[in-house]
């Protein structure tokens, strides 16, 4: 449980000094990178854990004595953040001030259910390859780093794309739902794969995307608490993921027609999200900002925001 809460507290930490350092598109870029190595490092772990478990199930463990290298090195080289001059003392912070909960509620909400679709395909492949008869130790290895390879892939487009998450949100939904959909219907591995590679590439791009968009909603100081209710979501949905599509599978009689299910509701979801014709600018269900990012102008692309040296 320790573990646990020191990899959420680290992730809070790492999205917020993201958030503090860079505004605009190279904050989006950075966030998109974020999601990339993450996706990345955990299929590297994933195999060097395998590997470090055959000398004992304590070994693997070891890997995690690498913080305590990077810790020091961390706090000596990590600028302390400062708000940029356009935040003002008004937007800064210097006195307390009731957080911004209902302009989080609408995006917590997605990012919820967004976890839900981004672990779908890490937590139940296995089980659905299981039922096509495909129970080889090798090949659910290998399908299931291709659709971790594809996450990446998704995370490499974000950072290629316009400063339009907001637009994007309703195509990246759709895409994740058509993944679903044919992993549904899947008869054989070679769909199957199709479908989870489409619905991986969605994620990748999804994961960021709705982390762009909280990060867009927060003042300087609410960053912190922010992330940290954002991330909260994203745990949220991620414990919630096996237990929807377990009662799905109650339901429904198999795993499959679960997956595809959700791959309807993704649908459903993607649809609520296109903007609406009497407000172009405004997603219906989650009222995302329109404007430009909160905390204050962009800077020169490459540039980040101005630092504070210890």
């Amino acid at each position: 449980m320790l573990v646990g809460v020191a990899e959420a507290a680290i992730m809070t930490a790492c999205t917020t000094l993201i958030g503090d350092y860079y505004t605009g598109r190279v904050r989006d870029r950075y966030l998109a990178l974020q999601t990339m190595c993450a996706s990345a490092s955990a299929t590297v772990f994933f195999v060097l854990g395998g590997a470090l478990g055959a000398a004992g199930w304590r070994a693997p463990f070891g890997l995690y004595a690498v913080g305590l290298l990077l810790a020091p090195v961390m706090a000596r080289a990590l600028p302390t953040p400062r708000p940029a001059p356009a935040d003002g003392p008004d937007r800064v912070g210097t006195e307390p001030r009731p957080f911004p909960v209902r302009r989080m509620t609408g995006i917590c909400l997605l990012t919820v259910f967004g976890a839900v679709v981004f672990y779908t395909v890490p937590v139940e492949m296995s089980y659905l390859l299981d039922d096509l008869g495909t129970d080889a130790p090798g090949v659910i290895g290998a399908v299931t780093a291709v659709a971790s390879a594809a996450t990446v892939v998704g995370s490499v487009v974000f950072t290629r794309l316009a400063d339009r998450p907001r637009q994007r949100l309703p195509l990246v939904l759709a895409l994740s739902g058509a993944g679903f959909l044919l992993m549904g219907l899947a008869d054989g591995l070679p769909l199957l794969i199709a479908g989870a590679v489409v619905n991986c590439v969605a994620t990748g791009l999804l994961l960021p995307s709705l982390l762009t968009l909280a990060m867009s909603r927060l003042d300087f100081a609410d960053r912190g608490r922010g992330t940290g209710l954002w991330t909260s979501a994203f745990f949220l949905g991620e414990f919630a993921c096996p237990l929807v599509l377990l009662g799905g599978k109650g339901a429904l009689g198999d795993l499959a027609s679960a997956v595809g299910l959700l791959g309807l509701a993704t649908l459903l979801l993607a649809g609520l999200c296109c903007p609406s014709p009497a407000a172009p600018g405004r997603l219906c269900p989650i009222a995302l900002p329109s404007g430009p990012d909160r905390p204050g102008p962009t800077p020169e692309p490459g540039r980040p925001r101005p630092r504070a040296s210890r």
